[in-house]
């Protein structure tokens, strides 16, 4: 597995898993301790996309133009809402795109209730590999109270 680097965090995917994992062990959770599953229910996506790197070019060919078809991407949107009581100040998001997997975290203030629409510069540079991420998942969110 190749590791990318989401640009806005810094986080890698390696980092977040710790490396190579050789052996598990059983925790006690937090009382509000999320899984994947879990933290989804919580914070869910809207719409995971690739940004285009060159979604505005046009070739002028005889006084008509042409959209170039993108080559590269630019980063990936990520549109999300917190359905939880209580307001969330960071996400995680793993993210597939090109078969290639990155880590991007969001900080700061998310209401109940209110949509964020943010821009990730993860795979910026890659081939443009279509619209759609092949993965775009929640990995885990925080609290302002200081719950994960």
């Amino acid at each position: 597995m190749q590791t990318i680097t989401a640009l806005k965090t810094g986080l890698t995917f390696g980092a977040l898993l710790g490396g190579i994992v050789t052996a598990s062990v059983a925790l006690p959770l937090p009382a509000r301790a999320q899984t994947p599953l879990a933290a989804e229910g919580q914070v869910g996506i809207v719409a995971c996309t690739a940004i285009a790197a060159e979604a505005n070019a046009l070739q002028t060919n005889d006084g008509t133009s042409t959209p170039i078809p993108a080559t590269r991407i630019s980063g990936i949107d990520i549109a999300f809402i917190d359905r939880a009581a209580a307001p969330v100040d960071a996400v995680t998001f793993l993210v597939t795109y090109g078969g290639k997997r990155a880590v991007a975290v969001d900080k700061g203030h998310f209401s109940p209730g209110v949509t964020i629409h943010h821009a990730f510069a993860a795979f910026a540079g890659d081939p443009y590999a279509g619209e759609k991420p092949e993965g775009c998942r929640v990995a885990q969110i925080h609290f302002e109270d200081g719950t994960i």
